[in-house]
């Protein structure tokens, strides 16, 4: 195996299942707080929104709260009126339930107690702040990776696959980009981004996508498969 000084690795679609995690909350919401909706329909219309609305979160237009809250508009699937106290009481909701639907992907305690033995493991991740430490808590790898190596855009100021973050994170770490790998299921922003700044890159290709790879970037389609793959480095 490289020794690598750092071992990185995104968390939402790469240690746990965030789409399942996100559609059974938001579900869930809907069915306590307001039961006369179609949880179904109504997922979708937000799911289809949030989709809309990361992409400019990401790049600072709108900031959290507007993020939020605009996900909630009166729309003929809804037939209500959400205004900003109804999307926030939503959203304060989902947060106390979430962590009731995060299920860590296969392989994940037996990868990540194997690989602390050696190495520092983090975690670079896109997202709010106020979400992602809870998730690692749920997850039980906290113990592995402590809250000062989680690098979350939300507080950095920058998200993947900008080279900030990465650089940020390998500052912290105090460890040069040739030292270390980044593990993730984007391949833009994930393998992509950790290229950039002289990483090694893993995507974690679960949906077995087709698509140009760069021949530097190592692909797995399970978590499972990451210590056999570093132990052939």
């Amino acid at each position: 195996m490289k020794r690598y000084k750092a071992i990185c690795f995104d968390l939402d679609d790469t240690l746990y299942d965030s789409s399942w995690h996100y559609e059974q909350g938001v579900k869930a919401t809907f069915q306590t707080l307001h039961p006369e909706l179609d949880a179904e329909a109504a997922f979708r219309l937000v799911k289809e929104r949030t989709d809309q609305l990361w992409p400019i979160f990401e790049e600072g237009t709108i900031d959290l709260a507007e993020y939020r809250r605009l996900r909630f508009v009166t729309d003929p699937v809804l037939n209500k009126v959400f205004d900003e106290k109804m999307a926030d009481a939503f959203h304060a909701h989902y947060m106390s339930i979430a962590s009731n639907y995060i299920r860590p992907f296969e392989g994940l305690a037996e990868t990540m107690e194997e690989l602390t033995k050696k190495h520092q493991l983090a975690v670079i991740t896109n997202g709010p702040a106020d979400a992602q430490w809870l998730k690692m808590q749920c997850l039980g790898i906290d113990s592995f990776i402590p809250e000062d190596r989680l690098f979350i855009s939300g507080i950095i100021g920058a998200a993947k696959p900008h080279a900030a973050i990465f650089h940020h994170a390998l500052n912290e770490l105090g460890v040069e980009p040739h030292e270390a790998i980044h593990i993730g299921d984007s391949y833009p922003h994930d393998a992509e981004g950790a290229l950039a700044v002289g990483m090694d890159a893993v995507w974690l290709n679960r949906n077995g996508s087709v698509r140009d790879v760069h021949p530097q970037v190592r692909v797995i389609r399970e978590l499972k498969e990451l210590l056999p793959l570093l132990k052939a480095c």
